[in-house]
């Protein structure tokens, strides 16, 4: 559960960490659903040259991952709600070209989008972009209902 949204906003540097918040948050979520499909154990290390490298301690197979941000800021815009915000995003990273994706995972982290499709995601940017895949991770709002 995250308590205080800021430090995944600012993108604080953490002494002794390359990764931002933002990026250990969302590869520690993806490790998590991957280990609980695959029932292998997947873990996260840092790199210099990317967002982070999602590992499986099983199979010796590496995933390399590039963030990017559709968190709602008070530094930035305001963004779309739906899938439009999610699409956005992607769309900042495809801007970057062919070459840099190759070989690396694209992983959106969110909030506030509401609802959202993610056949309406995968349709926008089916045939667009470069990168080896495309997670969209999301955070919601808990509470009593």
């Amino acid at each position: 559960m995250v308590k205080d949204l800021e430090p995944l906003q600012t993108g604080r540097v953490i002494e002794n960490f390359s990764l931002r918040p933002r990026e250990i948050w969302a590869n520690w979520l993806l490790c998590a659903v991957l280990q609980k499909i695959l029932g292998e154990y997947i873990t996260f290390l840092e790199d210099t040259e990317s967002d982070g490298i999602i590992f499986n301690e099983i199979t010796r197979k590496y995933i390399i991952t590039e963030h990017v941000m559709a968190l709602d800021t008070p530094l930035r815009k305001p963004m779309p709600a739906g899938e439009a915000r999610i699409i956005e995003a992607i769309n900042l990273k495809i801007k970057n070209g062919p070459q840099y994706a190759k070989g690396k995972t694209l992983i959106v982290f969110f909030d506030g989008a509401g609802s959202w499709y993610r056949n309406k995601v995968r349709e926008a940017i089916n045939g667009r972009h470069d990168f080896e895949a495309v997670y969209a991770i999301g955070l919601i709002n808990s509470g009593k209902n």
